[in-house]
């Protein structure tokens, strides 16, 4: 089917080029416009046809001077003056044909005026064609006029306001048959498939459908080069390649800021219309739940859970520092501890007791901590303060000019935000991203061909 496809893209494409290519196959392949020019509704010219005909007679009453020869070559100049004033090649979007009769004429025969009236009028003159140079000036109007006059032709027009053409209903329709039907049995085929409706077969085989329009048959080549490709008598991976590094250059970014745009741009009018208000409002209204988990209080927990168990840790000995400062400063300023330090042994005792004291209470702080999150009661405790939390802060933030500054600040976060993601695509390689993509790919695949080792155990 790929090839019958092929033969009907091929005959399209003639189609289409027949007529602005129909002078080819008059002058080198006469059969051809024979055969073909009925298919496109072409009829011969009158007017130009019967001007043919009259240098027949020409040719037939022959060079010596006679009555007829004289009527005829009179003929043939009122003629050729029609030609060229009404330009019969006209209808047949010939015109530059003509032209080209009139420069041919001129150059065989000049005049001062430079008149292709004049030269023709010269040219068919009863004293000028002797039979000296009878068959010279008859040659050269076989050969360079009258191929030129005899491409012109008739095509009647439609009463759809277009050239009668009977492409379709002579040829087309033969093919548009066979892939009719093959695209029927393909369909009816995938629709048996559990998972397959009758509308996603067809869908599935979108492109075929452009066999089968009687219009925009150039369109063809699409279902054309997949079904190549499909029976592996051409290779479209490379076309394939290129498609999508067209689809990235040229669209990807675009959408990619579009959508980081519109994102960030809804969330700026919602917390400006007041999305931050609502949230806050106590008769706020409930949100849609996908699951029995309060999301905040979730939250809460697992940011105390790593609190406690990876970030204290890791600032113990600096808190503890931090902590021996302060008791140490505060304890400074305590007049009995000042004369303690001057006792003889006795001067860094309150060092060593300020010492222990920040390290015990390091060490129960952190062990209360890491009790409290994991035993049930705790957990329970966490609760609570997570809801008065979040209760205090919607109280304090219901006041207008605290919600306000606190709206701006976010609108202006979110603005920056969106700048600062839209400069960064705008500088990124879009071609580097690609090779890169490719690269993991080519990785993949030479990774899925690598053969496996089967290791056989020695023989005893």
């Amino acid at each position: 089917m790929a090839i019958v496809a092929t033969i009907d893209l091929g005959i399209v494409i003639f189609d289409y080029t027949y007529i602005s290519t129909r002078d080819i196959y008059l002058s080198r392949l006469p059969w051809i416009a024979q055969q073909y020019d009925p298919i496109k509704g072409i009829e011969p010219y009158r007017d130009t046809d019967q001007y043919l005909d009259l240098v027949e007679s020409l040719k037939e009453a022959g060079p010596q001077p006679t009555a007829q020869r004289a009527q005829i070559l009179a003929n043939l100049r009122d003629r050729s003056l029609e030609m060229i004033v009404e330009n019969p090649f006209e209808g047949a979007n010939k015109t530059g044909t003509l032209e080209k009769i009139k420069n041919r004429m001129r150059k065989h025969l000049p005049n001062e005026e430079d008149s292709a009236k004049q030269s023709f009028q010269e040219f068919w003159a009863s004293e000028r064609l002797t039979p000296q140079n009878w068959q010279e000036e008859l040659t050269f109007f076989e050969q360079d006029i009258a191929p030129l006059i005899a491409s012109n032709y008739f095509r009647p027009i439609a009463e759809n306001n277009l050239p009668i053409d009977y492409f379709w209903p002579r040829i087309d329709i033969l093919f548009t048959i066979i892939f009719g039907i093959d695209l029927l049995f393909r369909t009816l085929s995938l629709s048996r498939r559990p998972d397959m409706t009758w509308r996603d077969a067809v869908l599935w085989r979108w492109y075929d459908i452009l066999l089968l329009l009687p219009f925009w048959r150039l369109l063809r080549v699409i279902p054309v080069a997949l079904r190549l490709h499909q029976a592996r008598l051409i290779d479209l991976s490379r076309a394939q390649v290129l498609m999508n590094r067209f689809l990235a250059e040229n669209i990807a970014s675009e959408v990619t800021e579009l959508a980081i745009i519109q994102a960030f741009t809804v969330a700026q009018t919602s917390i400006k219309q007041g999305a931050l208000r609502e949230w806050l409002s106590a008769s706020a209204q409930p949100t849609v739940q996908i699951n029995d988990v309060n999301e905040i209080d979730e939250l809460i927990h697992q940011v105390l859970t790593l609190t406690v168990r990876r970030v204290l840790p890791t600032i113990q000995p600096d808190l503890e520092a931090l902590l021996r400062h302060t008791i140490t400063e505060a304890l400074a300023g305590i007049p009995i501890y000042r004369e303690m330090q001057r006792l003889p042994g006795v001067g860094q005792l309150p060092h060593d007791i300020a010492r222990e004291i920040v390290h015990q209470v390091t060490q129960a702080a952190y062990g209360g901590l890491s009790q409290a999150i994991e035993d049930q009661k705790g957990r329970a405790l966490t609760s609570h303060l997570t809801e008065q939390f979040t209760t205090s802060l919607r109280e304090e933030l219901q006041d207008r000019k605290t919600l306000m500054n606190v709206q701006s600040l976010l609108s202006d976060l979110l603005e920056e935000t969106k700048l600062t993601i839209v400069q960064r695509l705008e500088s990124e390689d879009i071609d580097q991203t690609i090779t890169q993509v490719q690269q993991l790919r080519q990785d993949s695949s030479a990774r899925n061909k690598q053969p496996t080792v089967e290791i056989i155990p020695p023989s005893k």
